[in-house]
């Protein structure tokens, strides 16, 4: 899902959280979290392709054509995922803050779970780093 779309469902899951009562700073923290996660997209595009090109980064991520052939390595997200989740949530014990960015990485979670998965995409990618690595270890028998 393109980040501007994150950011209308952010906001308006903000504004609901507003009317019940949880106060404008923390709905701010939410709503950068929701965004602000993909940075591992570009991490991961940087990494790969050495290169820092956001027109060529969002136009890969917007075709799924090099992940149609089963032995290309799927994208390592280090943010997309349930082991990051877990972090955070023990995280949000020693401060509510995590609390927060958790909440927003729940959402756009869902956000990106509500699109995935499709045969070239699966859903793997944004469920499980370990699961990733052991897709790729597989993938990696392919080629």
């Amino acid at each position: 899902m393109m980040p501007n779309k994150h950011f209308i469902w952010g906001l308006s899951f903000c504004a609901a959280l507003f009317i019940v009562g949880i106060k404008i700073p923390s709905l701010i923290i939410i709503l950068a979290a929701t965004i602000l996660i993909d940075v591992d997209h570009l991490f991961y595009y940087m990494v790969r392709y050495k290169s820092c090109n956001l027109f060529k980064m969002n136009k890969y991520f917007t075709s799924d054509s090099d992940l149609e052939d089963l032995s290309n390595l799927l994208p390592v997200f280090i943010f997309h995922n349930f082991e990051t989740m877990s972090l955070l949530l023990l995280a949000s014990f020693i401060s509510p803050i995590f609390a927060y960015i958790l909440a927003g990485v729940i959402l756009h979670m869902l956000l990106d779970w509500k699109v995935m998965p499709t045969p070239q995409y699966p859903g793997v990618i944004k469920l499980s780093l370990i699961g990733v690595i052991l897709a790729n270890k597989k993938r990696g028998k392919n080629r």
